[in-house]
């Protein structure tokens, strides 16, 4: 019907009534503590059109387990679901019809026993639901194994990003690395910033793994090299790094 199949409306009809349960039970403990009469015919007619919509669920999800595909995982899981939700919704609709046959009007011992149930039929709904949870995101109950097959398929070819995207996705995945606590700079992070101070490089203020402050060793004057060496290290770092390397060893040599 309107191109929905069982499995569909279940998953339409089984939201709404969960929320009014809740806000039902919600509703008449607020009446209990306040003693205030809209209280708790605003809990009566949630109620009402609670257990309404859940028994519309139920029979959805129960046409809709004849219908699917599924295994033997899916069966076991479904089976413990659909038990689970008959019994929430039978303690619902016996406060409801507990409440209709005396008008309402009931002693306190029975009145306490009705939240009682309620607040039983709150944990069994929530089960209900962590029950279908499983069903969908962990065994993909309702997807046939046809679009399923093709899904896994699309996601093994992978996707692209556009232009903007692909910056956005790369900034997203630098700022996510961080090194693991305690992590801390080597004498080889001092030795590549003093080799590239040494040649005119200005070293960055932080490392770009880290949020560390990069330890700066200032060089001597008196070493620095010369001009076209600094030159030729602003150009090429690499080619930089090895004349500084080469300047201190000439450096090492001569005598004091």
């Amino acid at each position: 019907m309107l191109g929905y199949d069982a499995a569909r409306w279940h998953a339409v009809l089984n939201d709404l009534p969960a929320a009014l349960l809740l806000v039902a039970v919600l509703f008449d403990l607020a009446a209990a503590a306040t003693k205030r009469e809209s209280l708790m015919w605003a809990g009566i007619w949630t109620l009402w059109a609670g257990v309404i919509g859940g028994w519309a669920a139920v029979v959805a999800g129960k046409l809709a387990s004849g219908t699917i595909e599924h295994g033997e995982a899916i069966h076991e899981i479904m089976d413990k679901h659909e038990d689970m939700a008959l019994l929430t919704m039978g303690l619902f609709t016996v406060v409801l019809v507990w409440r209709l046959a005396r008008r309402f009007q009931m002693p306190t011992q029975e009145l306490a026993l009705t939240r009682a149930l309620s607040i039983v039929g709150i944990l069994g709904l929530v089960w209900t639901g962590v029950l279908g949870g499983r069903l969908v995101f962990d065994h993909a109950a309702g997807i046939p194994s046809k679009k399923l097959q093709a899904e896994i398929e699309n996601r093994e070819e992978g996707h692209h990003h556009e232009a903007g995207e692909e910056r956005e996705h790369a900034d997203t995945v630098k700022a996510s690395h961080t090194d693991p606590p305690g992590r801390r700079h080597t004498a080889i992070d001092a030795c590549v910033v003093r080799r590239a101070s040494c040649v005119g490089i200005r070293p960055a203020a932080r490392c770009m793994h880290t949020r560390h402050d990069a330890p700066v060793i200032r060089a001597d004057p008196r070493s620095a090299p010369r001009r076209d060496q600094r030159t030729a290290a602003t150009r090429h770092p690499v080619r930089g790094l090895v004349a500084a390397r080469r300047h201190d060893r000439g450096a090492f040599r001569q005598p004091a």
